[in-house]
């Protein structure tokens, strides 16, 4: 409490902007990094007899619709991923798991170390292994938002286990959250749920 204010209690010290030039974006992205948020890597396969896996981080994910399963990731246009996405037509997600930062510094090109992921092909997708959650996707629909493509796709399988998530908050990687117990599960990181 603000004592200087009786009944008054103290408001936050906010940084306000307009925008209207490029340090207004670099606000902008900071005001945004406070919105914490999961860390995914999205896959597609794209070839015919030699499969070309590809993929990238993106934290640009959402739950859509629930009936019919939908769900929602933000490409730049620029990016390999967007390009083969289109091509294929599919993609996966994969919900990275607190112990895979390495995997998100991979898939994000920040790192020049050659990691070797381990995947997991279910339903013709790569996903990689370990991650809480598998979604496979097929495209149901693709919108240009200036230099952003949002593909929405429809969920035809997906896999699940317990775990502590990877988060994303402040342009930071944090593993510090409670680990969720689903009802009816197993504690253990090998146990996939199937619908």
């Amino acid at each position: 409490m603000d004592t200087s204010r009786p009944g008054k209690s103290r408001r936050p010290d906010y940084r306000a902007r307009q925008m209207k030039d490029s340090e207004s974006t670099t606000d902008l992205r900071t005001a945004l990094s406070r919105f914490a948020s999961g860390v995914t890597v999205i896959t597609t396969v794209t070839g015919g007899r030699e499969l070309d896996i590809h993929g990238m981080t993106a934290n640009s994910f959402t739950s859509v619709s629930l009936n019919p399963p939908l769900v929602l990731v933000s490409i730049s246009i620029n990016a390999i991923t967007h390009k083969r996405i289109l091509e294929s037509g599919r993609y996966g997600i994969s919900v990275l798991e607190r112990r895979q930062p390495e995997i998100c510094h991979h898939f994000s090109g920040s790192t020049r170390k050659s990691e070797k992921i381990d995947f997991v092909w279910r339903d013709g997708i790569a996903f990689v292994s370990g991650a809480l959650a598998h979604l496979a996707c097929t495209v149901w629909d693709s919108f240009r938002v200036e230099d952003h493509t949002l593909h929405v796709g429809e969920v035809t399988h997906f896999w699940y286990q317990n775990g502590t998530p990877l988060l994303f908050f402040s342009g930071t990687l944090s593993t510090d959250t409670p680990k969720p117990v689903l009802p009816g599960m197993h504690a253990t990181p090998t146990s996939f749920v199937e619908p």
